[in-house]
């Protein structure tokens, strides 16, 4: 389901030419599946790189040394927009989430968490993490199917708000945004 949603929003929001596209996995260890690229749909090689993510990385999870990592990779816009999954509580890292909280404030990037399944203990952390990242988000999934539907529905909400074309809609909170 998060391969499908990922790919759903590759193919409905990230304009070729325009938006960098990357992606990393992380277990004990983060690894950079696509560096930060043009996002290319002529090519299908962007695209088969995300269907690969289809098969799981098992291992443990560090998920606070792989943000400090992906936080250090340079922006290459103003609207520079980092969604992080996770399924479980950090066992792994090396480092603390107060200094992945720091690492996430200084960077560039727009922090997005989604939670799967996580229990109240690891949702809490992955709110913090979230709140770390100025209009940063947290977003919850219950389960795979229908829960994690709506948490990557709540991302791609952030790449594309409608345009705005009246001063009352732009009051209520409408406006236009880029990814």
């Amino acid at each position: 389901s998060a391969t499908d949603n990922a790919l759903k929003i590759y193919d409905n929001f990230a304009t070729p030419g325009d938006d960098k596209i990357g992606l990393i996995h992380f277990h004990q260890k983060m690894m950079i599946r696509m560096k930060l690229q043009t996002v290319d749909t002529k090519s299908t090689q962007q695209r088969k790189t995300i269907d690969k993510t289809r098969t799981p990385e098992w291992g443990g999870t560090a998920f606070y040394d792989a943000l400090i990592q992906a936080m250090a990779i340079p922006t290459e816009s103003s609207n520079s927009y980092m969604v992080a999954l996770t399924d479980g509580s950090d066992m792994d890292s090396r480092n603390n989430i107060d200094v992945t909280k720091v690492a996430i404030a200084k960077s560039g990037w727009t922090l997005f968490v989604i939670g799967l399944q996580v229990n109240a203990r690891v949702r809490e952390r992955c709110e913090d993490l979230a709140n770390a990242s100025p209009n940063g988000q947290y977003m919850h999934a219950n389960d795979a199917g229908a829960g994690l539907d709506e948490a990557f529905a709540a991302v791609a909400a952030q790449f594309a708000m409608p345009k705005v074309k009246s001063a009352d809609a732009a009051a209520s909170g409408g406006g236009a945004r880029g990814v």
